[in-house]
């Protein structure tokens, strides 16, 4: 797949002259191709080409698919202070979209959980809840409630963060999300190794 991307937006570079903004959606497609071959920084090259001219065109739209490339880039890294910085970024530039709205913010709780900000996090979880409720997407609830159990789990509230492993895995099968479901038994099996119950945490 990501061979294929690269492959015709080499041919679509041979058609001709092309505006700004085409080219810089072609830069952000080669940044996310690169980031999943593992080349972040060719992925943070054609990132900044399209930050330029997104700011230059005010393309929102552009920008917020800029800020989210370079958060997934920076968590590739493992800089999650770094990422939720753009996932905050998201958040200003986004004009009322539910679905931007969730994925910012469940970017954001996750990279503020994993580099140990947790302080005042709360209300953010909740508004990515009633976000992913009002989109009427379960795979969005399902991760809304995954990344719930996460702040549940790093503040050491075993039973609550057991409980939305729980739903977001039986909501993840509902929609087939494999990989929700992997995550959601992998945390269910922190619960159970943090609770002493290690037969539980190997099952």
């Amino acid at each position: 797949m990501v061979e294929e991307s690269i492959n015709a937006i080499e041919i679509a570079s041979t058609l001709g002259h092309l505006d700004r903004r085409t080219e810089a959606r072609m830069s952000l497609t080669l940044a996310n191709a690169e980031t999943s071959r593992g080349n972040l920084n060719a992925a943070r090259n054609y990132l900044e080409s399209a930050e330029v001219t997104f700011e230059a065109t005010r393309d929102r739209e552009g920008l917020i698919e800029t800020s989210a490339a370079m958060a997934r880039v920076l968590r590739t890294e493992g800089r999650p202070a770094d990422a939720a910085r753009c996932f905050a970024k998201m958040l200003r530039l986004n004009r009322g979209d539910r679905r931007i709205e969730v994925r910012a913010l469940h970017g954001l709780v996750d990279a503020r959980t994993a580099s140990g900000r947790i302080e005042g996090i709360d209300p953010m979880v909740q508004q990515l809840r009633e976000a992913a409720i009002q989109t009427g997407d379960t795979r969005r609830m399902a991760r809304a409630t995954f990344a719930a159990g996460l702040v549940k789990l790093a503040t050491n509230d075993v039973n609550e963060a057991e409980r939305h492993f729980h739903t977001a895995r039986a909501l993840a099968v509902t929609v087939g999300d494999l990989r929700l479901q992997l995550d959601s038994e992998n945390n269910l099996g922190e619960v159970f190794r943090i609770r002493g119950e290690s037969r539980n945490a190997e099952r």
